[in-house]
């Protein structure tokens, strides 16, 4: 009763992901899923291209020049999206990327992944309301999220699909002044609020710590990632570490959208991304105490078997990064949150938006190139 009671509760608090707020354990089992599972790198690359070139003739379909808002529609839903295009389970593994994902080894997919329930991982003493979503799953299915073994990392599938590309959206129409929508140009006063802000809030909100009791700074690593990756996209902007325009994976070209590059995961997977280097903070002292006993009590544990696995590998992040690396990576393990997790984060004064010259320089570039592009409102 009062685990449904829990539910209903979250459900109306406007938590939709609730049964999606997916965490991995990266200590139970590691050297097994790291010896065992196959990389699945290049398939995974095949099918995020496959995704972009469907996105794109969809586009192009429904528009005769190039709209932004439809591309961005189309490929935010195939990369990013949880429950759109839902065909049935004959067709399941073809809806968009998460689905693909998800039901990997139920449908053959050629993508080795490892699962641990939540009752065998270091996190099988968190419930009540202290990880709602925890318990509620636990009761559930006890399913947490699929593990995939890439570059000698263990990565979460919910990294992939869940971060990197459907928040990695968000917090990228954030930062550089689009609707939710994709297109809709906001003012300069508005686009202020950036990106970082709310992207550091949401692990600490529902979507994080209130509702697991675990912020996980490597989904704010992979959310960060996928700013960057949606800003190269179509090349709208600066790059927030290069400070550069980026060369696009999609251009204008004769009216309509082309891919003009092969998208490549591990030009943005890297060390922090795995929990076992870029240590999680918890909700309350005792859930990190717990965490703690748990991993000292695994069968393959070790002296040194703690967060940060290798900090030198997760250093070596830095200059990806860069001046957000240590609002993005945590380097000290078993951390409760602390208060001014909560405080909203001042940004930088010089923001790496393309200026108001620089704009109608490359509208005019774009224009005698018949590059329709800059139609956009964005411009």
């Amino acid at each position: 009763m009062g685990i449904k009671l829990l539910l209903i509760i979250y459900l109306f608090s406007g938590a939709k992901q609730l049964i999606l707020a997916s965490e991995i354990d990266s200590f139970t089992r590691r050297e097994e899923f790291l010896k065992n599972l196959k990389d699945p790198t290049n398939k995974i690359n095949q099918k995020i291209n496959w995704y972009i070139q469907l996105s794109i003739k969809k586009a192009n379909k429904k528009s005769h020049s190039c709209d932004l808002e439809k591309l961005h529609k189309y490929s935010k839903n195939f990369l990013g999206g949880h429950f759109r295009f839902f065909l049935g389970p004959r067709y399941m593994r073809h809806n968009n990327l998460y689905r693909w994902l998800k039901y990997a080894k139920k449908y053959s997919t050629g993508i080795d992944v490892g699962h641990i329930k939540v009752k065998h991982s270091i996190y099988r003493n968190f419930g009540g309301l202290n990880a709602p979503s925890l318990a509620l799953v636990s009761k559930i299915n006890d399913t947490m999220s699929y593990i995939l073994q890439i570059d000698n990392l263990l990565i979460g599938t919910d990294k992939i699909s869940g971060h990197f590309f459907q928040r990695g959206f968000w917090y990228f129409a954030d930062h550089y002044g689009l609707s939710v929508k994709g297109q809709e140009f906001i003012t300069a006063k508005a686009r202020e609020k950036f990106a970082l802000d709310t992207m550091i809030h949401s692990e600490v909100s529902l979507y994080g710590a209130k509702s697991t009791g675990i912020s996980s700074f490597a989904d704010l690593a992979a959310n960060f990632q996928g700013l960057r990756f949606w800003n190269k996209f179509t090349g709208l902007a600066k790059d927030i570490i290069t400070q550069e325009v980026p060369r696009p994976y999609v251009k204008c070209l004769a009216k309509k959208w082309v891919q003009v590059q092969q998208v490549d995961i591990m030009d943005y997977l890297n060390a922090a991304w795995d929990e076992g280097y870029n240590c999680s903070k918890f909700q309350k002292k005792k859930l990190a105490r717990s965490v703690k006993r748990r991993v000292e009590k695994l069968d393959n544990y070790r002296a040194g078997f703690h967060c940060p696995l290798d900090l030198a590998r997760l250093q070596s992040t830095k200059s990806v990064y860069g001046e957000y690396y240590d609002k993005l990576v945590n380097e000290v393990a078993y951390l409760k949150i602390q208060k001014k997790s909560h405080d909203r984060w001042v940004p930088p004064e010089v923001f790496p938006y393309i200026d108001d010259a620089e704009r109608a320089a490359r509208k005019a570039s774009a224009s005698a190139n018949n590059d329709t592009t800059f139609n956009n409102p964005f411009f």
